[in-house]
C-alpha cells in the first residue's frame, strides 16, 4: 500500500512540473489552453497532497507487529506446562530428601552403636548430635577428635541428601556435638547444607 502511495505521489510531482511549465508557456498565446494546464496543476498538485498524507499514513500503521499464531501459543503453553511441572518435581525431590535424611539420622544410633545417642535436626537447618557418656571418658584430645569425626560424618550423610527445602537448604548453622549434659564438644561452623 505504502509503494502505491509513493507511486502516486511520484507520478503527481511530474505532472505538477510539465503542467506549470505548459502553464507558463502558453499563458500568454493561447489564454483557454493555459486555463486547463492551470487546472490540470492545481488538480496534479491535490492528488500529490492525498499521496504525500497516504504514504505518511501507511508507515505509521504498516509497523510490523507479531501476532502469536496457533501453534506458537501452544508451544508456549506447553513450554510453561513443562516449566510448571519441573518445579514442582524439584520440590517433590527436596521433600523426599529430606524424608530420606530424617530417616537416615533416625538410623544413626544404631549404626554408630549408640556412640551417638540422637540426632536433632531442628527447623532451622541445624542438626544436633548427642554423644554417649562412654565415649567421653578419654582425654580432650580425643574427645574432640572423636565429636569432629561425628560431625563430619553427620554433614556427609546431609551432602548426600542434598538438595533440601527451605529453610534447611538456606541454613548456616553446621552441625553441634555435645554431651548428654548439653555442653558442646564440637561445633561445625561451615554449612553443611
Amino acid at each position: 500500500m505504502n509503494a502505491f502511495f509513493g507511486f502516486i505521489t511520484l507520478i503527481a510531482m511530474v505532472a505538477i512540473i510539465v503542467f506549470l511549465i505548459l502553464f507558463l508557456v502558453k499563458r500568454s498565446k493561447d489564454r483557454v489552453k493555459a486555463k486547463q494546464y492551470l487546472k490540470l496543476f492545481l488538480l496534479s498538485f491535490v492528488i500529490m497532497f492525498f499521496g504525500i498524507i497516504g504514504t505518511s499514513m501507511t508507515d505509521t500503521s504498516s509497523t510490523p507487529q507479531h501476532h502469536m499464531t496457533a501453534k506458537e501459543a501452544k508451544q508456549a503453553s506447553e513450554k510453561k506446562a513443562d516449566q510448571a511441572y519441573a518445579k514442582k518435581q524439584k520440590e517433590q525431590t527436596k521433600k523426599e530428601n529430606l524424608a530420606k535424611l530424617r530417616k537416615d539420622l533416625a538410623e544413626v544410633p544404631s549404626q554408630t552403636k549408640n556412640t551417638i545417642t540422637s540426632v536433632d535436626l531442628s527447623s532451622d537447618g541445624s542438626l544436633t548430635a548427642t554423644m554417649s557418656d562412654e565415649v567421653l571418658e578419654g582425654n580432650s584430645a580425643q574427645i574432640k577428635n572423636i565429636a569432629k569425626t561425628a560431625a563430619d560424618s553427620l554433614s556427609n550423610l546431609v551432602d548426600r541428601n542434598y538438595p533440601l527445602p527451605s529453610p534447611y537448604d538456606e541454613a548456616d548453622v553446621g552441625v553441634k556435638i555435645v554431651d548428654s549434659s548439653g555442653n558442646t564438644l564440637y561445633q561445625q561452623s561451615t554449612n553443611p547444607f
